[in-house]
């Protein structure tokens, strides 16, 4: 149980970490391509780690179409 609760907390964590590199594209220090490259990193991080935590939901979601 314990181990479960440490997944959604790290989940939680990269959605909170993706909203940030978000909205530092917005009003960061870096420049725009600098930005962008960082939320983009993090995103696919979170996209890797909510594929392994629920692997059919992202089969489900890679099925659909285009």
């Amino acid at each position: 149980m314990a181990g479960k609760k440490a997944d959604d907390e790290a989940l939680h964590n990269y959605a909170k970490n993706l909203f940030a590199e978000f909205s530092e594209i917005f009003i960061g220090h870096e420049i725009l391509r600098e930005e962008i490259l960082d939320f983009l990193a993090v995103l696919k991080i979170l996209n890797y780690k909510f594929s392994s935590k629920h692997p059919k939901i992202s089969q489900i979601i890679s099925g659909l179409p285009k």
